[in-house]
């Protein structure tokens, strides 16, 4: 089972502190340009990936959807539900589905 990279760390590879990483992610706070590039770079070659739920957790706010799909649901229904969950996915929401009887 392959260990998830956290920001704690990317944080201790690039030498920097947990909420400088937080910060270069989320964009709410200055972070120096090169301190930037050096998470970012350190990030991809970890295989970094922020948590967008504790995220949304953390600031009061997620960005998620859900859907609740009927047994048997098809058609034009169906396409369009689908379609709603690909255009949120694709504004960076993380998507949810279950089915129901």
């Amino acid at each position: 089972m392959t260990k998830t990279v956290t920001a704690h760390d990317v944080a201790r590879a690039a030498g920097v502190s947990q909420i400088t990483v937080s910060r270069t992610f989320s964009g709410k706070a200055p972070v120096a340009e090169a301190t930037r590039q050096r998470i970012l770079h350190v990030a991809e070659r970890m295989g970094y990936r922020p948590n967008i739920l504790a995220a949304g957790l953390r600031g009061g706010q997620t960005t998620s959807v859900g859907a609740l799909w009927s047994f048997g649901m098809a058609g034009d229904d169906a396409r369009i539900g689908l379609e709603i969950l690909r255009s949120a996915q694709k504004r960076g929401y993380a998507t949810y589905q279950a089915e129901h009887p």
